[in-house]
């Protein structure tokens, strides 16, 4: 397995947002994380993108231990994420944006270097795709929240990672763009990326996933492929609603 999650534990004052969660990403694979909000789901990317620490538990990942490994450093090892609240630098043009190739906020990382996937033909095809190529010169300040979002998934195809950890890539988009980052997930997964995406819609889920891992008040209620979860009595009960 290129992910493993054992046994991970994170608590917030005595409120416990993860409790106990284990689950392992399939090779190669599109893997879906889903629940109802307050489950847990961003928090867990926050783990184990480094961005908090664990309080418990383990993660693994191609064979090494990362929990405890600052976030730069797990890019470094090929693990991106996008954020639930697109985090682009605002003052940077849009294409300066693509070429600063950092999941790390703070400007002392900008030369700690992930791989870059391209430099700026690379980047001006990406924002060809999403519809943001009049925009290269413009502050990304100036974009609407879907708008940054877009910006933010092409960004994430500029880094040379294996692994792209999507939080709502749905949320802000139109249907028919959505169709066709559908497309390109299923394209670059194709291409030897794996994906693990946080996702609220259903459809999109079922459509793309290979696997799916559903939380639950902190804990993992089910895991499965598609059909699985979608004909679980738990999830249907306490996720689902049918």
């Amino acid at each position: 397995m290129s992910l493993v999650v054992k046994e991970i534990v994170k608590d917030f004052g005595g409120i416990r947002a993860v409790g106990h969660v284990s689950f392992e990403a399939p090779p190669g694979a599109i893997t879906g994380l889903i629940g109802p909000n307050g489950s847990g789901k961003t928090t867990l990317f926050n783990l184990v993108t480094g961005f908090l620490p664990v309080d418990g538990g383990e993660i693994w990942y191609k064979g090494r231990r990362i929990d405890g490994l600052k976030p730069h450093r797990i890019v470094e090892l090929g693990i991106i994420r996008t954020f639930q609240i697109t985090r682009i630098f605002p003052n940077l043009t849009v294409l300066e944006n693509m070429l600063v190739a950092t999941r790390n906020n703070s400007f002392s990382h900008l030369l700690m270097s992930p791989k870059r996937d391209g430099g700026p033909a690379r980047a001006l095809e990406l924002l060809e795709f999403v519809g943001l190529a009049a925009y290269k010169d413009e502050p990304a300040a100036a974009l609407s929240y879907g708008q940054g979002k877009l910006l933010e998934l092409a960004l994430s195809f500029m880094v040379e990672a294996e692994m792209v950890l999507l939080d709502e890539p749905s949320s802000g988009i139109n249907p028919s763009l959505q169709a066709m980052i559908n497309e390109w997930i299923i394209e670059e997964n194709k291409r030897g990326k794996e994906f693990l995406i946080i996702e609220h819609n259903m459809d999109l889920v079922m459509s793309l996933c290979h696997h799916i891992v559903v939380l639950h008040h902190g804990q993992k209620l089910a895991e499965g492929t598609p059909v699985e979860i979608r004909n679980n009595e738990k999830v249907l009960e306490a996720y689902l609603g049918y």
